[in-house]
């Protein structure tokens, strides 16, 4: 219940039933859908993986089987405002394989020929993701995965 002179969630002092008061409150309900739209309408990292939409590459070292000394991968990452990320990377015979983040934290691969992508190994060394899915390794910068901090 709103008392009349006392700021209301808006911070106006006017009764529930003013004119200025009603138009607030279709205006916030609008706002309010209008964000919800836009945010069911970004693509998740998955999705703009697919659809080849990145927003960055690098060369990786990665080795594609266990006991393999570490080559060069190309590594290409699709980003999201929800914090999550998909990096797809690519060996040089031309497999590729899809690695899932969410804020920061690796969580699995896609599965392949290789395995199911959830035998895995991680941590964050000195700036760089060191991960082992299956028998295949990934160096990732730290940069890469979350992008620039902000200042």
């Amino acid at each position: 219940m709103v008392v009349e002179n006392e700021p209301n969630f808006m911070g106006n002092t006017e009764s529930p039933a003013s004119e200025t008061n009603v138009w607030q409150r279709r205006l916030c309900v609008g706002l309010l859908c209008c964000v919800g739209i836009a945010q069911s309408a970004e693509l998740s990292s998955q999705q703009r993986a697919k659809k080849r939409d990145f927003d960055a590459s690098l060369t990786i070292p990665c080795a594609q089987v266990q006991g393999q000394s570490l080559g060069e991968c190309v590594a290409k990452i699709a980003r999201n405002a929800s914090g999550d990320a998909t990096v797809v990377v690519k060996f040089s015979n031309g497999f590729s394989r899809s690695l899932y983040f969410m804020e920061g934290t690796f969580l699995r691969a896609n599965a392949t020929m290789s395995g199911v992508g959830t035998d895995i190994e991680w941590r964050l060394e000195s700036g760089v993701y060191l991960i082992r899915v299956d028998d295949q390794r990934f160096e990732l910068p730290e940069i890469f995965i979350n992008g620039v901090p902000k200042q």
